[in-house]
């Protein structure tokens, strides 16, 4: 993808506020290069694959399956009944950068909503922020 097109849509997000998707998929379509079908096609049935493994869940709700990459080959891991301990240290990692990052993202949100409420300033975010 031409980089001006995403540092466009960047650059909307970050001074409206919000964008959406609709307009977003529009640039792309102006802007972008035409999909090859054939990849699109087979990117559909991996998304749907993709899908299915993680709807696998125990009794109680609880994600079983996860993807993990063997070179250029992704492996569907059950993680209750896997044998090689290197496919259950890639989910552990994997889940816990993915928690830390959604961590740090309520934080932000919960900021907005203090700002956006009256009960905290611009000023002492950043400061929360920094210390973080």
């Amino acid at each position: 993808m031409d980089r001006k097109v995403k540092e466009t849509i960047y650059k909307e997000i970050h001074d409206k506020g919000e964008i959406s998707q609709s307009h977003v998929v529009g640039l792309l379509k102006e802007y972008d290069d035409k999909p090859d079908v054939s990849k699109l096609i087979e990117s559909h049935y991996k998304s749907k694959a993709n899908r299915i493994i993680s709807s696998f869940k125990d009794d109680n709700h609880v994600r079983d399956c996860f993807a993990v990459k063997e070179g250029k080959q992704t492996i569907y891991v059950n993680i209750n009944t896997t044998n090689k301990v290197y496919y259950a240290r890639d989910i552990a990692g994997a889940l816990k950068k993915q928690i830390d990052g959604r961590r740090k993202s309520m934080q932000k949100a919960k900021n907005r909503v203090e700002i956006l409420e009256g009960q905290i300033s611009i000023e002492e975010t950043s400061k929360l922020e920094k210390a973080n």
